[in-house]
């Protein structure tokens, strides 16, 4: 149980890190124009927020 927690933790850390690529690419193409949309503002915090909790229980269970 406790690898499949592991193993969806870095899951998750590496779709956040996708999803925070994605915006930062599409951001940089479009010159940050469609970062104003409020759905991308939304998905940025949620990526955030996913791409800590993530490091946190990968840090505190993870690496032993």
């Amino acid at each position: 149980m406790k690898r499949i927690s592991i193993l969806l933790a870095a899951t998750v850390m590496v779709l956040s890190l996708l999803v925070l690529g994605t915006l930062l690419m599409c951001g940089l193409y479009d010159g940050f124009s469609n970062l104003i949309q409020p759905i991308s503002w939304r998905m940025f915090w949620i990526a955030v927020v996913a791409l800590v909790a993530s490091n946190a229980f990968l840090k505190k269970y993870g690496y032993k």
